[in-house]
């Protein structure tokens, strides 16, 4: 069987090449090659297997737009609340306290 998985992966990162688009290229698995594609509001995984197939994952942005508050919240909530967040008032951590309960009830 003829191996095409080095072929496309070097035609893709050279389709990406031409038209603008930053990519990263990272090995998390031991028979594929993942290429990491940032556009506006999306992001790809695309992963490029030694037999020559390929999967590809895409993420897509809501376009919502969160603050401070939003990623006080989300910091709050994976370090169970112990986080110490230096020069953030007091008033916002307890906001962010309150909507991290929501979030995980």
């Amino acid at each position: 069987m003829k191996n095409h998985g080095f072929g496309k992966l070097v035609t893709f990162l050279n389709q990406l090449e031409q038209e603008k688009i930053s990519y990263t290229l990272a090995h998390h698995r031991d028979e594929t090659i993942m290429v990491n594609v940032a556009v506006a509001g999306e992001r790809w995984e695309v992963e490029f297997f030694e037999d020559g197939s390929v999967e590809v994952e895409r993420f897509v942005s809501s376009g919502e737009i969160n603050g401070k508050r939003f990623l006080v919240s989300y910091l709050l909530c994976i370090q169970s609340q112990k986080v110490i967040l230096p020069n953030i008032p007091k008033t916002l951590i307890w906001q962010a306290r309150r909507e991290c309960d929501r979030i995980v009830s």
